[in-house]
């Protein structure tokens, strides 16, 4: 008799209770060697670690060159992993800087956008650690400082993990 490790093809079987499962729902380990068939929640999934928990928003910013605030309503308990960044053309004079800010008080972070040897296409990256963490309701305001001369758009993608 061949072992059941080693069953193949028609010799296979569905899992233990696949034939009274309900339609759509996973079976799902109790931890003690036994489980049973449910539907898959949200709140079952570790967020650390499931793409379909992640979403990103993008903003673009029309002139770098000139101050500006956004305001960004937050749609889900959820934290910022990174913000990315990237230059539309050559900015001149001085450096513009980029604040985001935790419902327009507590910073996540500043860009600074250089604009020694600037050209379309450079890249920033932010990766906050302090002020990241939203509650559904909550808005993230970016203060574009405008420091800078000569007009080049900035497009901004914010990159979310979900929390319960």
């Amino acid at each position: 008799m061949a072992l059941h490790k080693d069953l193949t093809g028609a010799d296979l079987h569905e899992p233990k209770g696949a034939s009274t499962a309900t339609l759509n729902s996973a079976y799902i380990s109790d931890g003690a060697g036994s489980g049973s068939w449910e539907k898959v929640t949200i709140d079952s999934l570790d967020g650390t670690s499931v793409w379909a928990n992640t979403f990103s928003m993008f903003v673009k910013v029309n002139d770098i060159s000139t101050a500006e605030n956004i305001f960004i309503p937050i749609p889900f308990n959820c934290t910022i992993i990174n913000i990315n960044g990237v230059l539309g053309g050559n900015i001149t004079l001085a450096n513009t800087t980029i604040n985001y800010m935790k419902n327009g008080s507590a910073s996540l972070g500043i860009m600074t956008v250089p604009f020694a040897a600037s050209t379309e296409g450079n890249t920033l990256l932010l990766s906050p650690t302090i002020n990241n963490t939203f509650t559904v309701g909550q808005y993230l305001k970016i203060v574009v400082g405008g420091e800078s001369t000569t007009a080049a758009g900035y497009g901004i993608t914010l990159n979310f993990i979900r929390t319960p």
